[in-house]
C-alpha cells in the first residue's frame, strides 16, 4: 500500500486556488454560458479524437497528459489499450458531453476542452483509436520542479516502472492499429533514467516506420556523452530539451535541484554529435516554458541567441498555467496563448504541437531576430 504523501505548501496553494477557480469556471459554464449560448456545445479532442492519453508508470491511463491525479480509465498491465478507449469509463466521458455537460471538475480549465456550433456534422464520431500516445515508463526524476509534486507522484504510483514486457505488448498494439501518429516518451519521469527507452524507440520504429516518435528530457543524462552516442543509435525523430529559463536563476526558480550548464550542455552536445555523424534525425527542439520570471524582453533575447548558438533546430515559448504563482500573464492572457516558435536553420518538420504558436523562421542573414512578445 502506498505511504501517504507529503505535499508542499506551494503545491497545498496551487492545488487549492485551483480546485476553486475549476469550481467557479464549471459552474459559469453550466449555468451561465450554456443559457446564453445555446448554439453552442462542448466538445473534447481527447475523448472523442484519443489525443494527449497518458500511461502511468503504474499502467494506469488517463485522458489528459497533464493531470496525474485524474481517475484513471483503465490500466495497461490487464487490459489493452482497445479494450480501455473502448470501454465503459471512456463512454462515460463522451456521453457527459453528448449530454452537453462537463464530465470532470478540472474540465473548464483543460486545453482539450472546446465550444462547438451545435450544428457541426456527427461531432461525437469516436477514433477507433488512440490518435496519440504519451508514455511513462518510469516515475524517477533528477529534478524537483515547481509545479510537479514528486512526494504526491510517489506517493500514488510509488517507484514503479512499466515490465518490459507491459511496454512491448503496448507498443505491439500501436503497431498493429497503425493508426497513432505521436507517440511521446513523457510524463512525471525523466524517461532517460529508464534504459530500456532506447530500445523501445528503436523497436516501435521498426515496425511502424511512419509513426513519429519523441523523447522529451531535462537534458542532464545528455551531459554524458555515451547516452548522447545511445540515442543517435536510435531512429528518434524529435528530442525535445525542457529547459526553462536563459540563465542559472532563472532555471533554478523553477527546476530545481538541476544544473542550467549542465542541461545546455546536454542540449550542445546532441546537436553537435548529430551534425558530425551526418545524420537528418532527430529535430531537437528546446522547449522553454514562459512564468512571470523568465518572461523579460532580456530573457527572450538572451535565449534566443543561445538558441541560435547552439545549433537547436527550433525554440519553443509555452506560456503555461501551473503553478498559479509563477503565471506569466502578459503571455496567457493573449489571444495567441501558446506563444511563439522560432525555427533555426535548414533542417524542418512540422512540429506545433497545440496549432496555435506563431511560427517565426529565423535565417542566417538575421541580424535582429524579431520578438513576437
Amino acid at each position: 500500500m502506498a505511504k501517504t504523501p507529503k505535499v508542499s505548501k506551494n503545491y497545498k496553494l496551487d492545488s487549492w486556488l485551483r480546485w476553486w477557480m475549476e469550481a467557479v469556471m464549471g459552474f459559469f459554464y453550466h449555468w451561465i454560458y450554456r443559457p446564453l449560448r445555446p448554439g453552442k456545445r462542448f466538445y473534447c479532442r481527447n475523448v472523442f479524437e484519443g489525443k494527449n492519453s497518458l500511461i502511468f508508470s503504474d499502467g494506469g491511463l488517463i485522458c489528459v497528459c497533464s493531470d496525474h491525479l485524474l481517475e484513471t480509465r483503465g490500466n495497461i498491465n490487464d487490459s489493452s489499450i482497445s479494450d480501455i478507449w473502448h470501454g465503459q469509463k471512456y463512454e462515460d466521458l463522451r456521453e457527459s458531453f453528448r449530454r452537453n455537460r462537463l464530465p470532470l471538475h478540472r474540465c473548464p480549465f483543460c486545453f482539450a476542452m472546446e465550444k462547438i456550433p451545435k450544428s457541426t456534422p456527427d461531432p461525437f464520431k469516436v477514433a477507433p483509436f488512440l490518435w496519440n500516445i504519451h508514455l511513462e515508463t518510469t516515475p524517477i526524476c533528477n529534478l524537483n520542479c515547481l509545479a510537479c509534486p514528486r512526494d504526491v507522484v510517489i506517493g500514488h504510483r510509488g517507484r514503479t516502472r512499466l515490465s518490459r514486457e507491459t511496454v512491448y505488448r503496448l507498443l505491439d498494439e500501436v503497431i498493429e492499429h497503425r493508426t497513432t501518429k505521436y507517440f511521446l516518451f513523457f510524463g512525471f519521469g525523466e524517461p532517460l533514467l529508464d534504459n530500456h527507452t532506447y530500445e523501445y524507440v528503436t523497436y516501435l520504429k521498426k515496425g511502424y516506420p511512419e509513426i513519429t516518435v519523441s523523447i522529451s528530457t531535462n537534458g542532464i543524462a545528455l551531459a554524458h556523452e555515451r547516452n548522447v552516442e545511445k540515442l543517435l543509435d536510435t531512429p528518434l525523430d524529435l528530442l525535445s530539451f525542457s529547459i526553462d529559463g536563459s540563465n542559472e536563476k532563472e532555471y533554478k526558480r523553477y527546476q530545481r535541484g538541476g544544473d542550467f550548464n549542465r542541461a545546455v550542455a546536454g542540449m550542445r552536445q546532441a546537436v553537435k554529435r548529430r551534425n558530425e555523424r551526418g545524420l537528418q534525425h532527430p529535430y531537437i527542439v528546446w522547449q522553454y516554458l514562459l512564468f512571470r520570471w523568465n518572461d523579460s524582453t532580456d530573457s527572450i533575447r538572451r535565449a534566443l541567441d543561445l538558441a541560435r548558438d547552439s545549433g537547436v533546430d527550433l525554440l519553443h515559448f509555452l506560456p503555461v498555467r501551473r503553478p498559479i504563482t509563477g503565471i506569466s500573464w502578459r503571455n496567457v492572457l493573449r489571444r495567441e496563448s501558446w506563444g511563439a516558435i522560432y525555427k533555426f536553420g535548414s533542417l524542418d518538420h512540422n512540429y506545433n504541437p497545440h496549432d496555435r504558436a506563431k511560427i517565426i523562421r529565423v535565417s542566417d542573414e538575421m541580424k535582429e531576430i524579431p520578438l513576437y512578445f
